[in-house]
Protein backbone atom coordinates (compact mmCIF):
# COMPACT_ATOMS: atom_id res chain seq x y z
CA UNK A 1 0.00 0.00 0.00
CA UNK A 2 1.10 3.30 -0.71
CA UNK A 3 1.15 6.15 1.21
CA UNK A 4 0.03 10.06 0.68
CA UNK A 5 3.59 10.95 0.09
CA UNK A 6 2.80 14.52 -0.36
CA UNK A 7 1.15 15.17 2.70
CA UNK A 8 3.44 13.26 4.87
CA UNK A 9 6.35 15.05 3.21
CA UNK A 10 4.39 18.29 4.28
CA UNK A 11 3.87 17.47 7.81
CA UNK A 12 6.87 15.31 8.95
CA UNK A 13 8.42 18.95 7.40
CA UNK A 14 6.31 20.77 9.68
CA UNK A 15 7.51 18.56 12.25
CA UNK A 16 11.02 18.87 11.94
CA UNK A 17 11.14 22.28 11.67
CA UNK A 18 8.72 23.19 14.72
CA UNK A 19 11.11 20.35 16.33
CA UNK A 20 14.46 23.01 15.83
CA UNK A 21 12.50 26.19 16.01
CA UNK A 22 11.41 24.79 19.45
CA UNK A 23 14.38 23.85 20.51
CA UNK A 24 15.99 26.45 19.64
CA UNK A 25 14.22 28.85 21.48
CA UNK A 26 13.64 26.79 24.94
CA UNK A 27 17.52 26.11 24.52
CA UNK A 28 18.71 29.58 23.81
CA UNK A 29 16.22 32.02 25.63
CA UNK A 30 14.50 32.32 29.31
CA UNK A 31 11.24 30.43 29.13
CA UNK A 32 9.94 32.27 32.13
CA UNK A 33 6.67 31.20 33.43
CA UNK A 34 2.92 32.31 32.50
CA UNK A 35 3.28 35.51 34.79
CA UNK A 36 6.62 36.58 33.74
CA UNK A 37 7.06 35.32 30.10
CA UNK A 38 10.55 35.48 29.20
CA UNK A 39 11.66 36.09 25.07
CA UNK A 40 11.81 32.17 24.75
CA UNK A 41 7.81 31.38 25.14
CA UNK A 42 6.48 32.55 22.10
CA UNK A 43 8.82 30.97 19.87
CA UNK A 44 8.52 27.71 21.93
CA UNK A 45 4.33 28.07 21.85
CA UNK A 46 4.69 28.60 17.97
CA UNK A 47 7.28 25.69 17.32
CA UNK A 48 5.20 23.64 19.33
CA UNK A 49 2.17 24.07 17.64
CA UNK A 50 3.86 23.74 14.31
CA UNK A 51 4.19 20.33 15.27
CA UNK A 52 1.12 19.56 16.50
CA UNK A 53 0.01 20.90 13.19
CA UNK A 54 2.82 18.42 11.18
CA UNK A 55 0.87 15.73 13.02
CA UNK A 56 -2.05 16.21 12.47
CA UNK A 57 -0.63 16.01 8.37
CA UNK A 58 1.15 13.32 8.50
CA UNK A 59 -0.61 10.40 10.79
CA UNK A 60 -3.61 10.55 8.78
CA UNK A 61 -1.30 10.09 5.26
CA UNK A 62 0.02 6.91 6.43
CA UNK A 63 -2.94 5.39 6.48
CA UNK A 64 -4.63 6.47 2.93
CA UNK A 65 -3.28 6.22 -0.59
CA UNK A 66 -2.10 9.03 -2.53
CA UNK A 67 -0.75 9.30 -6.14
CA UNK A 68 2.33 8.65 -7.71
CA UNK A 69 4.82 11.80 -6.42
CA UNK A 70 5.52 13.86 -9.06
CA UNK A 71 8.74 16.23 -8.02
CA UNK A 72 8.64 19.52 -10.05
CA UNK A 73 11.69 21.73 -9.35
CA UNK A 74 10.90 24.31 -12.02
CA UNK A 75 8.11 26.38 -9.34
CA UNK A 76 10.60 26.72 -6.62
CA UNK A 77 13.35 27.34 -8.19
CA UNK A 78 12.03 30.32 -10.14
CA UNK A 79 10.29 31.24 -7.10
CA UNK A 80 13.71 31.06 -5.04
CA UNK A 81 15.36 32.72 -8.01
CA UNK A 82 13.25 35.78 -7.50
CA UNK A 83 13.48 36.21 -4.21
CA UNK A 84 17.41 36.03 -4.19
CA UNK A 85 16.99 38.61 -7.21
CA UNK A 86 15.95 40.97 -4.75
CA UNK A 87 18.77 40.24 -2.24
CA UNK A 88 21.61 40.89 -4.82
CA UNK A 89 19.84 43.76 -6.61
CA UNK A 90 18.04 45.64 -4.00
CA UNK A 91 22.19 47.22 -2.72
CA UNK A 92 23.44 47.76 -5.75
CA UNK A 93 20.68 49.08 -8.55
CA UNK A 94 17.86 49.61 -5.60
CA UNK A 95 14.45 48.95 -5.22
CA UNK A 96 12.54 49.05 -8.42
CA UNK A 97 15.10 47.18 -9.98
CA UNK A 98 14.85 44.55 -7.52
CA UNK A 99 10.77 44.55 -7.48
CA UNK A 100 11.04 44.39 -11.16
CA UNK A 101 13.29 41.25 -11.30
CA UNK A 102 11.88 39.40 -8.59
CA UNK A 103 8.37 39.70 -10.55
CA UNK A 104 9.71 38.91 -13.99
CA UNK A 105 12.04 36.06 -12.38
CA UNK A 106 8.96 34.53 -10.60
CA UNK A 107 6.11 34.37 -12.93
CA UNK A 108 8.74 32.15 -15.10
CA UNK A 109 7.66 29.37 -12.35
CA UNK A 110 4.42 29.19 -14.33
CA UNK A 111 4.22 28.35 -17.71
CA UNK A 112 1.59 30.61 -18.77
CA UNK A 113 3.03 34.30 -17.56
CA UNK A 114 1.82 36.89 -19.88
CA UNK A 115 4.06 39.53 -20.29
CA UNK A 116 2.31 42.53 -19.97
CA UNK A 117 0.50 41.60 -17.42
CA UNK A 118 3.29 41.60 -15.22
CA UNK A 119 4.61 44.73 -16.21
CA UNK A 120 1.85 46.34 -15.24
CA UNK A 121 2.22 44.09 -12.00
CA UNK A 122 5.66 45.27 -11.77
CA UNK A 123 4.35 49.13 -12.26
CA UNK A 124 2.07 48.96 -9.75
CA UNK A 125 4.16 47.13 -7.20
CA UNK A 126 6.58 49.97 -7.37
CA UNK A 127 4.69 52.85 -7.12
CA UNK A 128 3.65 50.78 -3.94
CA UNK A 129 6.76 50.48 -2.17
CA UNK A 130 7.14 54.35 -3.28
CA UNK A 131 4.46 55.19 -1.40
CA UNK A 132 4.35 53.26 1.34
CA UNK A 133 8.61 53.25 2.38
CA UNK A 134 9.30 56.43 0.86
CA UNK A 135 6.35 58.76 0.94
CA UNK A 136 4.75 57.13 4.03
CA UNK A 137 6.91 56.09 6.08
CA UNK A 138 9.82 58.43 5.19
CA UNK A 139 12.69 56.11 4.68
CA UNK A 140 15.69 56.89 2.70
CA UNK A 141 15.29 53.87 0.22
CA UNK A 142 17.44 53.85 -2.97
CA UNK A 143 14.44 53.90 -5.34
CA UNK A 144 16.95 53.56 -8.25
CA UNK A 145 20.62 53.47 -9.34
CA UNK A 146 23.38 52.63 -12.12
CA UNK A 147 26.36 51.59 -10.16
CA UNK A 148 28.65 51.72 -13.57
Amino acid sequence: MSHDIRNLAGGGGLVLFGLVFAGDAALRNEIGTLRQIGPGLFPLIVGSLLVVFGLIIAVPALGRGGARFNLRLREPLFALGGVASFAVLIGPFGLFPAIISTVFISARADKDYRPVSLAVMAALLCVTAWLTFRVGLGLPLTLARWPF
